[in-house]
C-alpha cells in the first residue's frame, strides 16, 4: 500500500546494483508501468480510490486500456507515484552504503515502461505528468540520466508532435523507442519458418525501417541521442 513497500524486494535491488557495480555495468531503473504485470497504472488508480484495477486476462486489452486511461487525469494518482520516487531515489544501498543518487551502477532513471496515455484526449494530461516527473527527478538526483521508456509514435496514440514535445523537455536526456511488428498487426505470423513465407514480411521491414527513420528525424532535430530498447516478435 502506499508507503509500504516489500523490504525483500528492495533488498534485492540493492544486492544487483552491488553486484553489477562490481562487473562495470549500469542499470536503467523504471519506475512505473503503464501495463498490469508490476504494478503501475493500475495500483495506482486502486490506491487513489477507483476501485480494483481490471486486468487484461480478465476483460481483454481494449477494456483494460479504456480503464487506464484514467491515469493521466487522475492527480491523487500522480501524487502516490511522486512519493514513491522521491523514496526510491532517496535510498542508501545498505550492502555498500553507497546513496542511489551517486551509484554508478545506475545510467538512468526511466519514468516508466511505455508510459502511454491511451486516448488522444488524454495525450496533454500525460505530457503534463510525464514534465512533472522529469522535472522531480531531476530536483532529487543530478547526477543520473533521465528518459521517458516510451514506444514512440506506438505510445503516443500515433501522434509524433507529442513524443516529440516529451523528447524536447529539457530534463530528458535522450529519447526512447519500442519495436513490435508482430504485436502492433504489421506481421501475421511471429514464429519459425512461417514467418519467412510471410506475405506481410515485407509490409512489416518497411514499416520498421519508417518508424526508426521518424524518430531518427525527431532526434535530430532535438540533439538527443535515441536508444532502441525492446524490439522483437
Amino acid at each position: 500500500k502506499p508507503g509500504v513497500y516489500n523490504d525483500t524486494i528492495l533488498a534485492g535491488l540493492d544486492f544487483l546494483l552491488m553486484e553489477m557495480g562490481k562487473r562495470q555495468m549500469v542499470a536503467v531503473l523504471y519506475l512505473n508501468n503503464s501495463w498490469e504485470w508490476s504494478g503501475g497504472y493500475g495500483f495506482y488508480l486502486e490506491q487513489a480510490g477507483l476501485g480494483r484495477h481490471p486486468r487484461p486476462d480478465e476483460v481483454g486489452y481494449p477494456a483494460f486500456m479504456e480503464a487506464m486511461a484514467q491515469f493521466a487525469t487522475n492527480e491523487k494518482a500522480h501524487q502516490l507515484f511522486y512519493d514513491y520516487v522521491r523514496f526510491i531515489i532517496g535510498r542508501t544501498n545498505r550492502y555498500t552504503g553507497v546513496k542511489y543518487t551517486d551509484d554508478p551502477a545506475i545510467m538512468s532513471w526511466q519514468i516508466g515502461n511505455e508510459p502511454r496515455a491511451f486516448s488522444k484526449e488524454a495525450l496533454p494530461a500525460f505530457e503534463k505528468w510525464l514534465a512533472e516527473a522529469a522535472a522531480l527527478i531531476r530536483s532529487l538526483d543530478k547526477n543520473h540520466l533521465i528518459s521517458v521508456g516510451s514506444e514512440g509514435l506506438w505510445g503516443c496514440e500515433n501522434d509524433l508532435s507529442s513524443w516529440t514535445r516529451i523528447c524536447a523537455d529539457a530534463n530528458v536526456d535522450y529519447c526512447n523507442i519500442h519495436l513490435w511488428p508482430y504485436n502492433w498487426g504489421w506481421l501475421r505470423n511471429q514464429a519459425g519458418q512461417e514467418v519467412m513465407n510471410d506475405s506481410t514480411l515485407g509490409v512489416a521491414k518497411h514499416n520498421t525501417t519508417d518508424y526508426i527513420s521518424q524518430h531518427l528525424t525527431v532526434c535530430d532535430s532535438l540533439r538527443k541521442p535515441l536508444v532502441m530498447e525492446e524490439f522483437g516478435f
